[in-house]
C-alpha cells in the first residue's frame, strides 16, 4: 500500500475519532443540545417501532433511517435514543469522509482535506445543524449533495452511463429527503440559463449533454419534491412572498463572521489577490465543480440575505457549507503550487486558528442532558407522579424521553426548575423560544437541589 494511502486512512481515522470523542468522553444519552431530534424525529421512530403507520410530510428519510433504527432497536433491545445518537455522529463523520473523497477525486488531495476541515470545523453550516439536531438537513447537504456533484461532474467529463444513472437517482433522493431538495431544481435551472447565455455571448457551441442533464435534474428533483410533500410545496410560495422585505434576511457583516468564519474570510481575501494563480492549474472537472457551486451559492444567497424564504437562517447555514467547498478548490491550488511560501503559511495558520476555535467547543460537554439533569431525572422517577411542570429553561420534549412522569401545562404538584436553558427553544431570550413552563411561587417548597458545577436543577413540590 502506498505511503500516501496509509496517511490518508490514518488521517480519516483520526477525524472519525475526534467526531465520536464527545459521546465517548461524557457518556451522552442524547445526541446533542438540540430540539428537533426529540421534538420531531425520535417520536416518529418510536411510532415506527410500535407498528404505527408513517404519516410525515417527508416520509423518505424515515424510510431510509427510521425503519432500520426501529428494527435494530427491536432486535437488540437498545433504545431508539442510543441508536439514533450513534447514527447522527456516524453521519457527521461520513460527511467529512465524503467531502474528502469527492474533492480529492475532482480536484486534488489538498482540496479534499481542506473541504473536510473547512466544511465541518470552520464554516458553521453543518456543525450548527448537527448541534440543533437538523439531521436530515445536514445529511442532504453533507452526504447526498456532494455525491450528486461528483457523479454529475464525472458524467459531464467522462460520459459513462452508470454515472448518469447514479446522478439521476441521487437527484430524486435529494429532492425527496428534505425540504432543502428545492435547492436542486432552482440551481440546475439557474445553471442552464447561465450556460446558455454564456455560450451565446461568447459565440460558443451549446453542448447538448449538459443541457439534457440539467433539464433531467430539474424535472426529476421537482417531481420528487412534489411527491414527498405536496402540502409543504403548496404553502411555501405564499409564506415566502409574505416574508419578502420584512427584514428577516441575515445581515451580511454578521453572516461573514458568524456563519462563514474568519478562517474562510482570510482565504477569500487571498483568493482575490492571487485569483489568476489559483485557477491557472485547475482541471476541467474542478472548473465545472466550481461553476456548479457558484450557481448554488447564488441561489442560496438570494433567500438568505433578502428574507424571501421560509427560513433565511437555514439557507444561510447551507450557503456556508457551499462557500467552504467552493473556497477549498482555489486555496488547494495555491497550496499545491507552493510558489509563494508566505501565502501557504498564512493559509495554513488560518486553518489552524479555525480548528482551534471549533475543536475547543466540540470537545467540551455540549449535551442537552448534563449530570445534574440525569440526577434530577433519576430522582423524579422515584416519585409517585404521573405529570410534572417545569421552568422555561427545561425542554420537556427532551425530559419526557427519560422521565416516568410526563410534562403537562396543568400539572401543579411537581415542578422542575433549571437555572440555564437546555436548548434554543427553552431559552426565553431566544427568538425560537416555544413559550412553556412556569416558575415556583409561594405555594411550592424546595425539596432537592442537583448541582454539577455547570447547571443546577431544583425539584419543587406543592405544599
Amino acid at each position: 500500500m502506498a505511503k500516501s494511502r496509509v496517511l490518508t486512512i490514518l488521517g480519516l481515522l483520526l477525524f472519525c475519532v475526534v467526531v465520536v470523542t464527545p459521546p465517548l468522553l461524557y457518556g451522552y444519552i442524547y445526541p446533542n443540545g438540540s430540539d428537533d431530534t426529540a421534538a420531531a424525529y425520535l417520536p416518529v421512530i418510536d411510532g415506527i417501532k410500535d407498528g404505527q403507520s408513517l404519516r410525515e410530510s417527508f416520509p423518505v428519510p424515515y424510510m431510509v433511517v427510521g425503519y432500520p433504527i426501529a428494527w435494530m432497536s427491536n432486535l437488540t433491545g437498545w433504545s431508539v435514543d442510543v441508536l439514533f445518537l450513534w447514527f447522527v455522529y456516524g453521519m457527521l463523520a461520513l460527511s467529512g469522509i465524503i467531502f474528502y473523497f469527492v474533492m480529492s477525486r475532482l480536484v486534488n488531495r489538498k482540496a479534499g482535506w481542506l473541504a473536510l476541515l473547512l466544511s465541518i470545523f470552520c464554516a458553521q453550516g453543518l456543525m450548527f445543524q448537527f448541534h440543533w439536531g437538523q439531521t436530515f438537513n445536514f445529511i442532504n447537504i453533507g452526504i447526498i449533495l456532494p455525491l450528486l456533484l461528483y457523479f454529475a461532474v464525472r458524467y459531464l467529463t467522462q460520459g459513462k452511463a452508470y454515472q448518469l444513472v447514479v446522478t439521476l437517482l441521487l437527484s430524486g433522493l435529494f429532492g425527496s429527503f428534505h425540504m432543502t431538495g428545492v435547492y436542486l431544481p432552482a440551481t440546475a435551472g439557474f445553471l442552464i440559463v447561465a450556460y446558455t447565455i454564456y455560450c451565446l455571448v461568447r459565440r460558443k457551441r451549446i453542448k447538448i449533454k449538459p443541457l439534457l442533464l440539467g433539464v433531467s435534474i430539474v424535472l426529476l428533483s421537482s417531481v420528487a419534491l412534489l411527491k414527498s410533500s405536496m402540502s409543504m410545496v403548496q404553502v411555501a410560495p405564499s409564506i415566502a412572498i409574505s416574508n419578502a422585505g420584512n427584514g428577516l434576511g441575515i445581515p451580511v457583516s454578521s453572516y461573514l463572521m458568524n456563519f462563514v468564519s474568519p478562517t474562510i474570510i482570510i482565504m477569500i481575501v487571498f483568493i482575490t489577490f492571487y485569483f489568476k494563480e489559483a485557477i491557472r492549474n485547475l482541471t476541467v472537472e474542478a472548473k465545472i465543480l466550481c461553476a456548479v457551486l457558484v450557481g448554488m451559492a447564488i441561489v442560496l444567497a438570494v433567500p438568505a440575505f433578502t428574507g424571501f424564504s421560509l427560513d433565511s437562517f437555514r439557507q444561510g447555514l447551507d450557503l456556508a457549507t457551499v462557500i467552504a467547498l467552493l473556497v477549498a478548490v482555489p486555496v488547494a491550488s495555491l497550496v499545491w503550487s507552493g510558489k509563494n511560501s508566505r501565502v501557504v503559511l498564512v493559509l495554513l495558520l488560518a486553518v489552524g486558528f479555525g480548528l482551534f476555535r471549533s475543536l475547543s467547543v466540540w470537545l467540551d460537554n455540549t449535551n442537552a442532558i448534563q449530570q445534574a439533569d440525569k440526577n434530577a431525572i433519576a430522582y423524579v422517577n422515584t416519585l409517585d407522579y404521573g405529570v410534572y411542570n417545569c421552568s422555561p429553561e427545561i425542554a420537556p420534549w427532551i425530559y419526557n424521553r427519560f422521565t416516568n412522569a410526563k410534562y403537562s401545562d396543568d400539572a401543579g404538584d411537581l415542578l422542575i426548575v433549571r437555572d440555564l436553558p437546555m436548548t434554543p427553544k427553552s431559552d426565553i431570550r431566544s427568538k425560537w423560544y416555544l413559550g412553556h413552563g412556569v416558575y415556583p411561587d409561594d405555594g411550592y417548597v424546595l425539596e432537592k437541589v442537583f448541582d454539577d458545577g455547570k447547571v443546577e436543577v431544583d425539584i419543587y413540590r406543592r405544599e
